[in-house]
C-alpha cells in the first residue's frame, strides 16, 4: 500500500456474482480513490464462473490486510450478499458499489468529508455519470455544487438514488430487506427516510454505471420480477401501519404506470 494514501473509515462492500469481466474495473475504481476506505469486502454470491478466483487474484495484488473475501457458497441474492459484508464491516461508515459499476476517484474523498460535517444524516447518495470519468474536479466545482433533498413521501413516488451512491453510518438498524422480489434498494431508502427524515444527494457524478437503468442484462432486465417487488413494498408499509390503504392502492397504481412506461421505453 501506498504510505501517501490516506484511509477513511468506511468499509467499501461489492457483491459479486458471476463478475469476472466487471470486477476488476469496480476493485481499481476503489484502489484509486483519492481517500481509500480502511477495507474493500468483497462477497461472492455463490459465483458459477471464476469469481471468486479472480477475488482471490486481486485480493493477492492489492493485499489481504485492504481486500477481504467472503464466500456464501450459493447465490443468496445481493441483499443478502450486502447485509452480509454490512455485518462484517469494520468501518465508522458502509458505501455500496456494484461489480459492474464503477466510483469516480474523488468519491469517498467528497462524500465522507460530507457525512462527518453532517452528522445528522444517516445516509447520503450523489448523482452519476453514464461510462467513466476519471478526471478530478476543480476548487470551483467543489466549493459550489449543489445538494437536493428527498424526503420519505418523495420516495414512495420515485428513487432519485442508485446504489452505488449509498454511503450510511455502520450502526443503523435498518437492513436491507431479504425478500425474493426487487426494487430492495429503494425500500432501504423508504425505510431510513421514514425513520430517520430526509436523505441528501450531492450533485456530482460520483459513480458510473455502464448499462441502461432497465432492458440490459443483470438484475434490471427482470421487469416483471422487480415490478412485484413493488407490490411486496408497498404491502409491507400498508401491514406496518406506514402508509394508509388509501395511499397503498395509489401506490400500487402508480407503480403498474411506471412499469408500463419503463416497457415502451425498452421496447419501442
Amino acid at each position: 500500500m501506498s504510505s501517501n494514501i490516506e484511509y477513511a473509515s468506511v468499509s467499501a462492500i461489492i457483491p459479486c456474482y458471476n463478475s469476472t469481466k466487471t470486477m476488476e474495473r469496480a476493485v481499481v475504481s476503489v484502489w484509486e480513490q483519492t481517500l481509500r476506505p480502511k477495507e474493500l469486502i468483497l462477497v461472492d454470491d455463490g459465483s458459477t464462473d471464476n469469481s471468486l478466483e479472480l477475488a482471490r487474484v486481486l485480493q493477492q495484488k492489492y493485499g489481504s490486510g485492504f481486500i477481504e473475501i467472503i464466500e456464501l457458497g450459493k447465490n443468496m441474492g445481493v441483499s443478502f450478499a450486502r447485509n452480509v459484508g454490512w455485518n462484517a464491516a469494520k468501518g465508522d461508515y458502509i458505501a455500496l458499489l456494484d461489480s459492474d459499476d464503477s466510483w469516480h476517484p474523488m468519491k469517498l474523498e467528497i462524500q465522507y468529508s460530507f457525512m462527518k460535517n453532517n452528522n445528522q444524516y444517516v445516509l447520503s447518495g450523489h448523482s452519476y455519470s453514464k461510462y467513466q470519468n476519471k478526471n478530478l474536479f476543480n476548487s470551483k466545482i467543489l466549493d459550489e455544487f449543489k445538494i437536493k433533498y428527498y424526503s420519505f413521501k418523495y420516495l414512495l413516488l420515485k428513487n432519485p438514488f442508485i446504489t452505488p451512491s449509498f454511503m450510511f453510518k455502520n450502526d443503523i438498524e435498518i437492513k436491507f430487506s431479504e425478500y425474493d422480489g426487487g426494487f430492495e434498494d429503494h425500500y432501504f431508502l423508504m425505510k431510513i427516510s421514514n425513520r430517520y427524515g430526509q436523505i441528501p444527494s450531492l450533485q456530482l457524478p460520483l459513480a458510473s454505471i455502464y448499462k441502461n437503468i432497465y432492458g440490459e442484462s443483470g438484475l434490471t432486465s427482470k421487469m416483471w420480477y422487480m415490478q412485484k417487488g413493488y407490490f411486496f413494498i408497498y404491502k409491507e408499509l400498508y401491514k406496518s401501519s406506514t402508509i394508509t390503504y388509501i395511499s397503498y392502492l395509489f401506490l400500487t397504481f402508480y407503480s403498474m404506470i411506471k412499469y408500463i412506461r419503463r416497457l415502451l421505453k425498452v421496447y419501442i
